[in-house]
């Protein structure tokens, strides 16, 4: 296990991550996520984040950026470095 953070819209999310999973290359798990839940004026772009991040099983690279994965391989969320 590893631990991770997030900036969101407004909020700050932490969690632990787990990779490769039972000896799953590409799987990815995150885990007690803990955040701010910053009254926002929208809130919408939370929610998109925290859902993302409890439906993620695996994930891809490609262009710098960082595709978190559904269970059948749907994109949930894509992360770029600021």
């Amino acid at each position: 296990w590893g631990k991770a953070s997030i900036k969101s819209d407004c909020s700050i999310s932490e969690m632990s991550v787990l990779m490769q999973e039972d000896g799953k290359p590409n799987s990815l798990r995150f885990d007690n996520v803990a955040t701010t839940m910053m009254m926002c004026p929208d809130m919408e772009t939370e929610t998109i984040v925290l859902n993302a991040l409890n439906e993620t099983k695996s994930f891809s690279m490609k262009d710098n950026k960082v595709y978190l994965l559904g269970e059948n391989g749907n994109e949930l969320l894509v992360l770029k470095k600021r």
